[in-house]
């Protein structure tokens, strides 16, 4: 469960004294690395003609719908065939903004079909498996004023041939975001008379636009209501996109069938740049105090895409073969003078393991205070501090060694 900061279950780094880099994810976090965009350019595979008419022609068949109720003759179409232990592998979730995994040898090669000027599209025989699970998407272009495609996805059993998919009708809500402060307020349009059921789920997702079309963070659980309301600071001032998601079980000739939709993108407004923004960083030394790290410090640099080491002046890097690396148990900023404290962003490329991280905050240096602690399965791991604490020190504490990090931002 996610609360509507965004924030999940935070995590400790946790690394004796090896290079970091080529850390392995679990599988569930290699299989969330490699979900993208169902409109990855990527994305291969046989590419079948469209069909001349609206009617049967080949083994399965339908229509793509754009957002006004016309043919969306620009539209992509891609058919998965999924078998068992495709889903077991892929981590299919129609529901989950969309997603979809494309990794080449690893999952499932989708088929395109070309589109015709009726909006029809139908994939033959020959290129039909022997598979019991169906998931057909559209993606829509992205216009001028959108940051990443729309798209439509259905899931649903194969059936005798010919076969009729459930009808793809792109989703184009009206997105309004509000800023008050630090927060902002997003609210969007219902799905109207795209086919679903009579429950639908919605879900806010972000993504870094210098990502392209990767992993989406999702914000709050998914939820029946048409607004949401996150905190802007985590997402400072990186360009970033907000898409909005909808998911529901509808019942189509007889049969249910899953249907997700995705908005285009659009742009979230820019956050405010954190007091720890450029100030120096403090780690531990050997009898527990703290020594200045050299400057400047990585942790505080704003580049969000770097995550150079945090070292002591005299240590060496942990690519460096002719000398031990130092383990820190504990990373700091200092903000140069005591203020108030409520939110504590670190983000990292990897997963750091299973033991926790604990948020420390504090006044002079040697006496610590714990704020908050978990494990991260996003780049991006927001620690509200709750109540705020008055503090000039704020770190990290777990065992690190290696280039863990990219940032570490304080308000």
């Amino acid at each position: 469960m996610r609360d509507h900061y965004g924030r999940r279950r935070l995590a400790v780094a946790v690394s004796p004294a090896r290079p970091a880099r080529g850390r392995a994810r679990t599988v569930r976090d290699l299989v969330a690395l490699m979900l993208a965009a169902l409109m990855l350019a990527a994305c291969t595979g046989e590419t079948v003609p469209a069909p001349r008419s609206t009617g049967p022609s080949g083994a399965l068949y339908g229509q793509v719908i754009a957002a006004d109720g016309g043919p969306a003759t620009d539209a992509e179409v891609r058919m998965f065939q999924m078998t068992r232990d495709d889903k077991v592998r892929t981590g299919v979730a129609v529901f989950s903004l969309g997603l979809f995994c494309l990794a080449p040898g690893f999952c499932p090669t989708p088929v395109n079909a070309k589109v015709s000027s009726q909006g029809a599209y139908s994939f033959p025989t020959r290129v039909m498996k022997e598979t019991r699970d169906l998931t057909v998407t559209a993606t829509e272009p992205s216009s001028d004023d959108d940051t990443s495609a729309m798209s439509t996805s259905v899931s649903f059993v194969r059936r005798s041939a010919p076969q009729r998919a459930p009808d793809l009708v792109l989703w184009q809500p009206r997105v309004e975001v509000e800023t008050s402060g630090e927060r902002a307020s997003v609210s969007w349009s219902r799905l109207g008379d795209a086919p679903h059921g009579p429950r639908i789920t919605y879900t806010v997702g972000v993504r870094r636009k210098s990502s392209g079309s990767g992993e989406l963070q999702q914000l709050g659980a998914q939820s029946t209501r048409t607004t949401s309301s996150f905190d802007l600071r985590p997402y400072e001032d990186e360009p970033t996109e907000l898409i909005v998601a909808a998911g529901t079980k509808a019942s189509v000739d007889g049969e249910e069938v899953e249907l997700a939709y995705r908005s285009a993108g659009h742009d979230l407004p820019l956050g405010t740049a954190p007091p720890s923004r450029e100030r120096p960083c403090l780690v531990d030394d050997p009898d527990g105090g703290l020594r200045p790290a050299k400057a400047p410090c990585p942790l505080t640099d704003g580049e969000f895409d770097n995550h150079a080491e945090v070292l002591a002046p005299g240590e060496c890097s942990v690519d460096t073969r002719t000398c031990e690396a130092t383990s820190h148990r504990r990373l700091c900023v200092d903000l140069g003078t005591p203020r108030q404290v409520s939110l504590i962003v670190f983000r990292t490329p990897f997963t750091l393991g299973s033991d926790e991280i604990r948020a420390e905050v504090s006044r002079d240096g040697r006496h610590f205070v714990t704020v908050g602690a978990g494990q991260n399965d996003q780049e991006i791991v927001p620690i509200e501090v709750k109540p705020q604490r008055t503090a000039r020190i704020v770190c990290l504490r777990g065992s690190f060694s290696g280039n863990l990090f990219q940032e570490l931002s304080v308000w």
